[in-house]
């Protein structure tokens, strides 16, 4: 296993920062599962906050995986949103950049924050394994929309102690794009058990799932709603999750996400009572 430096990297890159500043500026990170390991010792102490950041390519919603080890005390945030063509560096260095991102753990359900679990009652370290959702406008733009992903790291909680003798933090960043099949479809009046009601069916991403329906304006997210899936069906060689559409066809374009809590993509329909169908969900007979 191998680490990127980020102190040493940004002093190559920032090469008259001085580190006695509380806020290190925020390091660009490859989120693909590579590690990056920080080194902080007593020309760092005072530092309060550190922070990495990614850019995403396209415009469906992509799971990010969240890997951070150092000394306990330590808490983190996200934050992301569609950045178009400004400069990310500028961009996630603003005051409040973009908007905050509910994380989720193996033991808090989406969370404003995640801290560091130490691995026995005694340990002065910890570890986190968290996930996070970046949300996308589906039905605006395209494959080449860029946005950004932002994770701070707030430092207040650490033993001043630690930077005497000097500590590292261990962090990385994997970001997932469903590689499934995301057919979809609306059908504006079902059969069966639900005969006569509109009905959401889209690929299935691994049960249990849920269905968001998502409407954005200015390239920012206006208001989201979760439905249950009900039921999963096949059809043509797919297998569909469906959910019920009564209440929640209220005219407008949205993206609908299909997760289950993991996993994640998104899809635009128009919010309509009429068969739509996206991604080559296969024509009925």
């Amino acid at each position: 296993m191998w680490f990127r430096t980020v102190a040493a990297l940004l002093l190559t890159l920032l090469p008259n920062y001085s580190f006695a500043q509380s806020a290190i500026p925020p390091y660009e990170v490859v989120a693909d599962g590579s590690e990056y390991q920080i080194t902080l010792s007593a020309k760092e102490k005072g530092t309060t906050e550190l922070s990495v950041y990614f850019v995403s390519a396209g415009n469906v919603s992509t799971a990010t995986e969240i890997r951070v080890a150092g000394p306990m005390g330590i808490r983190g945030t996200v934050r992301g949103g569609f950045l178009g063509t400004q400069n990310a560096a500028t961009a996630v260095s603003a005051p409040a950049p973009f908007d905050p991102i509910r994380i989720r753990s193996s033991n808090v359900k989406d969370s404003t924050d995640f801290a560091l679990i130490a691995s026995s009652s005694d340990s002065q370290t910890g570890a986190a394994y968290n996930w996070y959702h970046l949300q996308k406008d589906n039905c605006g733009g395209n494959a080449k929309d860029r946005y950004v992903s932002l994770m701070k790291l707030d430092l207040t909680g650490v033993n001043p102690a630690l930077f005497d003798s000097s500590f590292q933090i261990t962090l990385s960043l994997k970001e997932f794009k469903f590689k499934g099949a995301m057919v979809a479809s609306i059908k504006p009046s079902s059969d069966g058990k639900y005969k006569g009601e509109p009905i959401l069916l889209m690929g299935q991403v691994g049960s249990p799932e849920y269905v968001n329906v998502v409407s954005w304006r200015n390239k920012k997210i206006a208001g989201q709603r979760r439905i249950p899936v009900v039921k999963y069906v096949g059809y043509k060689g797919y297998s569909l999750s469906l959910a019920r559409l009564n209440g929640v066809l209220n005219g407008g374009k949205a993206t609908v996400e299909l997760s289950n809590g993991g996993d994640i993509y998104g899809v635009c329909f128009t919010m309509v009572r009429r068969r739509q169908s996206v991604n080559g969900y296969p024509a009925p007979n």
